[in-house]
């Protein structure tokens, strides 16, 4: 069982920032076994950990679980390339950065993650809080809280240019209502692609 700070207490919340855009959310944690009532803390062990919105549950490497000598608590059947294999099932202790602290987090052995990570952070996690990704500036920014508080909305601001983010938000735009002024063409960005690739597709079009 997750226990995230209360509802009742102030909000934890973390800002990472990167150098440039990254296509991978990747922060440093630190994981441990539970605490257990009258007894000494275990040490935790530092790795880095992938977050991962498609995951609906956190994962732990073998490696990781192997360091920490966990016992699991159950087995889960694990979908993989190779097919279903069962897999053990343990309860951690994750500290996100900046002390976010989420307890008796049940999470799922695997072999291996497909990068320098020992964890996953799946949705199991994330939804307890408010997770925002911003590129503003060519450089990627994430930021964290729990509990969630009031509903990030970036529709009321959706009408200030990149290369003006202090413009007034006085004006008032409800959800999916395009601010007050001459309509805007509509931005389409593509997706860089080789000289190969472009010829190809100009091939193709020009067949049909």
């Amino acid at each position: 069982m997750n226990t995230p700070p209360s509802s009742q207490q102030k909000s934890v919340a973390f800002l990472i920032h990167y150098p440039q855009v990254v296509r991978q959310i990747v922060t440093p944690v630190e994981v441990s076994i539970p605490p257990v009532a009258n007894a000494p803390a275990t040490p935790g062990i530092k790795v880095n950990a992938i977050w991962d919105t498609g995951a609906t549950g956190s994962v732990i490497t073998t490696k990781l679980a192997t360091a920490l000598k966990l016992f699991p608590v159950t087995k889960a059947n694990v979908s993989t390339a190779n097919g279903t294999v069962i897999q053990n099932v343990y309860f951690v202790s994750i500290v996100l950065p900046n002390g976010v602290r989420f307890n008796g987090v049940k999470v799922t052995e695997v072999k291996s993650l497909n990068g320098p990570f020992e964890v996953l952070i799946g949705m199991d996690i994330i939804s307890y809080g408010d997770f925002a990704i911003s590129n503003f500036g060519g450089k990627t920014t994430v930021s964290f809280r729990v509990p969630s508080i009031p509903v990030v909305d970036f529709v009321p601001q959706s009408h200030i240019t990149p290369n003006n983010p202090n413009q007034s938000t006085q004006q008032q735009i409800g959800p999916n209502i395009p601010p007050k002024s001459s309509p805007q063409p509509p931005q389409v960005l593509t997706p860089h692609i080789s000289r190969r690739e472009r010829r190809e597709m100009e091939r193709k079009h020009k067949k049909k």
